[in-house]
């Protein structure tokens, strides 16, 4: 560690000495991607898919998109390659142009705009698929090495990786992938830089880089994690390590007048900037006020999810809405429950789709030290209403879901749920458009697990995963007069994020924290609050442009 910290104040006094030419390499090249190259593959996705009449991308549609929509596939796997090429020119272009600040700046920015177009060119077939793959390999903590708003969506929503912890099995082979992907990252950490400045062969640089790091694992394991460590602490500062800075070198730079310019004129666009910035958002003109769902009907474990005791204690703390999960049973009637398999909450391996409703409604749910009888959407419905508590019910799919179940829904409850101003959202898609074409005057989000492009749909709006969830997503939104509802929203710093995104509304198991939080920022906001919502919602649309 020692010497990992000597590392680490070396590479930090030479970044003090040079850090304009650091700030303009990385701060360029991701405002030439952010506001020119995204906008320009979003817009070929979102005209691709209108143009084949795609209304959406999910893995709810994948079979229906690849069987049917060949052209649909191929362009999208094109538009991914050349997302891909670009990903390896910004990391060839960062690599030279590291190399070349320390070096003294001989190339002008010109010369290496050319270097990288001529290393992108000279780059073999396996150059570009190892760099593929250990991008592959490196993303859950690649943004330690290197970062680009190219690849931000390509992560797992926060509901899979949840999942996946909740599973002991399923987390021992996540550990596992991790300890995998963290040994082979730092044994390859310098096949890339040798590849790319070096013109090395794929295999040579393989063997290379593995026999550099053979005995210097935990050295260069120690130098990542102390600049993880630094970084976080310094509140995600503008230097990223990168792999040529994992390495050493001594070469000094001196600072050009005509650089000296270009940051004093970049300073100046900056503080107007932060005037108009304050002016509106410091008086809280940018945040919008979303109103509070409770998801699955309880509140930081006060009951047994989607059940009547638990709504009603939730109800008391005057949420918006309580989001709560139905399901059609065995005999075609609806009953409230999430997980389509009862073993998790009754212990029971048995189907939902498979039992009648009188059977299931025998049956006692435990959950978070409680105890509730399953309920009937019927009598949960009357509970609700005896409450004055509006619902939004998604209507789940199994085994028994029927295809009039929206015609079916719609004549026992439509009525009931139009007069309280109850809402609905479904995962289905079928479902969702049944709904809105039978009764247009009801409310119907579609819910979306991840957001690649936003979709073209007669939906009332959309119920988002947050971790894809962009303020791109939120103003298209806007403009098709479709709401925006984000969850699981369950920690503060979410909240903020997404009160600055201007979503409509949060999903939250947290209901009484994220009520008192709203309530602060927009009842009597403090400056360092707002400030800290600014900076996490940067950080959120640097993780998801």
């Amino acid at each position: 560690m020692g010497q990992a910290w000597t590392f680490w104040r070396r590479s930090t006094r030479h970044f003090r000495h040079h850090w304009g030419s650091y700030v303009s390499l990385v701060f360029l090249t991701n405002v030439a991607i952010s506001y020119c190259a995204i906008p320009i593959f979003g817009w070929l996705t979102a005209a691709l898919l209108r143009w084949q009449q795609v209304p959406y991308v999910s893995y709810t549609n994948l079979g229906n998109i690849v069987l049917d929509h060949p052209v649909a596939v191929i362009g999208l796997l094109a538009i991914l390659l050349a997302i891909m090429l670009l990903v390896y020119w910004q990391f060839a272009f960062l690599l030279l142009g590291i190399r070349n600040i320390r070096r003294g700046r001989p190339r002008t920015t010109g010369q290496l705009l050319r270097a990288t177009v001529t290393s992108l060119k000279g780059a073999s077939p396996s150059t570009f698929l190892f760099f593929m793959g250990y991008f592959i390999v490196i993303l859950p903590f690649g943004s330690i090495l290197f970062s680009t708003p190219l690849l931000n969506k390509a992560k797992l929503p926060a509901f899979i990786t949840s999942y996946l912890l909740d599973n002991p099995l399923w987390a021992i082979v996540l550990v596992f992938f991790y300890a995998g992907a963290i040994y082979l990252g730092i044994r390859l950490i310098a096949v890339l830089p040798l590849m790319m400045l070096d013109h090395y062969h794929s295999h040579a640089a393989i063997r290379e880089s593995w026999r550099i790091t053979h005995h210097d694992f935990w050295h260069y394991l120690s130098r990542i994690l102390l600049a993880l460590v630094m970084v976080s602490l310094s509140s995600h500062a503008d230097h990223e390590p990168t792999p040529t800075m994992l390495l050493n070198f001594h070469e000094p730079a001196h600072t050009k007048l005509r650089t000296r310019l270009f940051l004093l004129a970049g300073l100046v666009v900056i503080a107007a900037s932060l005037v108009t910035f304050n002016l509106v958002y410091l008086n809280g003109l940018a945040t919008s006020r979303p109103i509070t769902i409770s998801h699955r009907g309880v509140d930081n474990g006060n009951g047994v999810q989607n059940t009547i005791p638990a709504l009603i204690k939730t109800s008391r703390e005057h949420p918006d809405y309580v989001e709560m999960d139905i399901q059609e049973t065995k005999d075609h009637q609806f009953v409230v429950l999430h997980d389509t398999n009862l073993k998790q909450l009754a212990g029971l391996n048995k189907k939902v789709g498979r039992l009648t409703l009188n059977q299931l409604t025998k049956i006692t749910v435990t959950e978070n030290g409680y105890q509730a009888k399953v309920p009937s959407f019927a009598a949960y419905l009357k509970a609700a209403n005896a409450h004055h508590q509006k619902l939004l019910v998604e209507i789940k799919t199994n085994s028994a879901t029927t295809p009039d179940v929206a015609q079916r829904f719609l004549r026992q409850f439509g009525n009931d749920l139009l007069a309280h101003h109850d809402q609905v959202h479904t995962l289905s898609y079928r479902i969702m458009t049944a709904l809105r074409h039978d009764q247009p005057k009801l409310f119907v989000s579609y819910v979306l697990p991840y957001n690649l492009t936003f979709p073209y749909t007669d939906a009332s709006g959309y119920t988002v995963e947050a971790t894809t969830l962009n303020d791109n997503f939120v103003e298209q939104a806007a403009q098709h007069h479709q709401r925006v509802y984000a969850w699981d929203i369950d920690r503060v710093t979410q909240l903020d994020q997404m009160m600055f995104l201007g979503v409509n509304g949060i999903i939250t198991d947290n209901l009484h924290t994220m009520q008192a939080e709203i309530k602060r920022n927009s009842d009597n906001p403090s400056y360092a609050n707002l400030l800290l919502a600014f900076m996490n919602e940067l950080d959120l649309e640097t993780q998801t442009q």
